[in-house]
């Protein structure tokens, strides 16, 4: 294995902080934007079920007319 001397090891590290600040920012974007899309799939999940439960009920009513 190559072994670097600390300055060149910080050097690397500091050259590439960016790099990484970049990475980070992109992942907390995506975690954010899963999130926000598995909020959006439950609530359009609840609102199929009280669409489905309606048109249940509206069904049964129009079978007893």
């Amino acid at each position: 294995m190559v072994e670097q001397k600390p300055e060149e090891a910080f050097n690397s590290l500091r050259d590439n902080i960016p790099l990484y600040i970049i990475i980070l920012l992109i992942t907390i974007g995506c975690e954010s934007s899963f999130k926000n899309f598995d909020d959006g799939l439950i609530n359009m999940q609840i609102e199929l079920q009280d669409f489905s439960e309606k048109s249940i009920v509206r069904k049964e009513e129009i079978l007893e007319n």
